[in-house]
């Protein structure tokens, strides 16, 4: 059967419990993040943000943070009191931090095999009926476990610079259709394939960037490059990631006349596209599985927007020991057969 995946953080949190990690992906504040250019810990390089997470409100989780920085754009809050500390410059520490952040949870995931994770079996088992995979996550979960059963896989973005962004760095059988995956919030793998370099003062000797950053560089519209893996902790030029809820702000911001907002819309419009080709990847297909998605609000029109052109779909699959309630009301108004498991291994 034709099939589509569409993976949430709850993949990774089954993939957290299958090796006995006391890791929590939802909570990337929790980690201790080295800086990768110079000693001590990235969050203290990033002044904006660790300012703005100066006010945080009890027991917030991590991600709602994201939520309420991008609602608060244009708004007064007691976070932002200075030019220096606005919204856009924690905007883009925050892009920053979770993609060195997630870099370093991915190479500490790394350390252990995914080989007898149910998902690696499962996968390896239906390989040949995947068409296209949808990850929101900015990790390498859903990418290590397709390296485990030796099957090709591609990132479908056009600024991506070789042959369709393979990442193919591990055996494969080329005898296998290789798997598309689409990351519309970006990916932590993901880096400009040019290097920007800053100087103090007209030409003199310039340097790499590091942490604090020099320069607000915001707006990149070049091509794009796969790192990696011994290359996934190292300073980003520009941290081409999309926060929980940005791709909302764009449109208001915009028509308001935010250049930063506008030229942010440049540099993510590959990430409104990621929608649309997953969609035309999976035109035929007859199964949708969820995996972890719990369907944030701000997360909502993506999803439908992802989900409205399967129009073969015969079953939809909602893998997660604890459904969101506001994702299985959602699915069960479709016009589909709707099956709930709270593990893969019950399919």
């Amino acid at each position: 059967m034709k099939t589509a995946l569409i993976v949430g953080n709850g993949f990774t949190l089954s993939l957290l419990a299958h090796i006995g990690s006391d890791l929590n992906s939802s909570s990337p504040f929790s980690w201790d993040i080295p800086n990768p250019e110079s000693e001590g810990l990235l969050l203290d390089s990033l002044p904006h943000l660790k300012k703005f997470l100066s006010g945080r409100m009890k027991n917030e989780p991590d991600f709602e943070i994201f939520n309420r920085l991008v609602v608060s754009v244009n708004k007064n809050t007691t976070n932002v009191i200075s030019d220096s500390d606005s919204i856009d410059n924690i905007i883009l520490d925050s892009g920053h931090y979770l993609a060195i952040a997630y870099s370093w949870f991915q190479t500490e995931l790394d350390r252990f095999s995914f080989a007898d994770w149910e998902w690696s079996k499962w996968l390896s088992n239906n390989r040949l009926d995947i068409a296209a995979c949808l990850s929101w996550n900015y990790d390498l979960v859903l990418e290590r476990v397709i390296e485990c059963t030796m099957t090709p896989f591609y990132y479908d973005v056009e600024r991506m610079r070789g042959n369709s962004g393979a990442p193919n760095f591990y055996p494969v059988d080329f005898n296998r259709r290789a798997i598309g995956v689409y990351k519309p919030h970006g990916s932590c793998n993901f880096s400009p394939a040019i290097e920007l370099r800053w100087g103090d003062k007209p030409g003199e000797i310039d340097h790499h960037l590091k942490y604090p950053r020099r320069g607000l560089a915001t707006g990149y519209n070049g091509p794009l490059k796969i790192l990696t893996a011994t290359e996934l902790l190292s300073a980003r030029d520009v941290a081409d990631l999309v926060l929980p809820g940005e791709r909302n702000r764009f449109s208001e911001e915009v028509n308001s006349g935010c250049n930063v907002a506008e030229a942010r819309l440049v540099e993510t419009t590959w990430s409104h596209r990621q929608i649309d080709r997953f969609r035309s990847a999976s035109i035929g297909v007859e199964r949708l599985i969820i995996v972890g998605f719990s369907m944030m609000e701000v997360d909502k029109a993506e999803f439908v927007d992802a989900i409205s052109g399967f129009h073969m779909l015969e079953e939809l699959v909602v893998v997660d020991p604890w459904p969101s309630s506001k994702l299985m009301n959602f699915v069960e108004t479709l016009n589909v057969r709707v099956t709930t498991l709270g593990s893969i291994s019950d399919l």
